[in-house]
């Protein structure tokens, strides 16, 4: 396994949650094995909304040579001390992964989310419960946005998300634009 030696770009969209946000730094933080370089657009006066905001910090990281990584990550969610280390030794591992999420844990340790059943109509979450839980990475249609890592080749090649998206679904559709030109969408356990 190589080593992780660039520094991994974040990308947090907030809106007038400073309590959250802090937590979720700090949980960037105490991160092993990784540096990062976070970037906060603060959309408490001029909200934006979600996918602006993302796309201001996907452009400061993904067309510099500086980053082979940029993580997508909402104000809300707290990163294990681990996560975001497997997340790119599992991108390192899959070259053809061009965008991977962990598995999202709600407050009460009950699975969130772990991937997608299905795309269409609506895009039906995996259900999971705790003890199910796969061990290995495995491909899905669609990665959820609160908490993505995306490859910045990929980003160069297929585009930022798609401004019409002004809230939701911009997730979805990086996925499947990723998936149409030949990167895997994993999540990792």
């Amino acid at each position: 396994m190589s080593a992780i030696n660039k520094t991994v770009g974040v990308v947090i969209p907030h809106y007038k949650a400073p309590e959250a946000l802090e937590i979720a730094i700090a949980h960037l933080q105490k991160q092993r094995g990784i540096q990062t370089e976070i970037f906060v657009r603060d959309n408490s006066e001029d909200n934006i909304l979600f996918t602006r905001a993302v796309n201001e910090g996907l452009r400061k990281f993904a067309y510099s040579d500086h980053y082979d990584y940029v993580l997508v990550l909402n104000q809300d969610a707290n990163l294990h001390e681990e996560c975001l280390q497997q997340m790119v030794q599992t991108m390192q591992q899959n070259p053809l992964a061009g965008i991977c999420a962990p598995i999202a844990l709600s407050p009460d340790k009950s699975v969130n989310w772990a991937g997608s059943a299905e795309a269409f109509p609506w895009g039906r979450h995996v259900g999971f419960n705790l003890t199910q839980l796969p061990k290995q990475p495995f491909e899905t249609h669609w990665i959820n946005g609160a908490c993505m890592l995306l490859r910045t080749a990929t980003l160069r090649e297929i585009g930022l998300l798609d401004e019409n998206m002004k809230f939701i679904c911009s997730d979805a559709d990086i996925s499947f634009t990723a998936r149409a030109r030949g990167w895997q969408c994993l999540v990792v356990p």
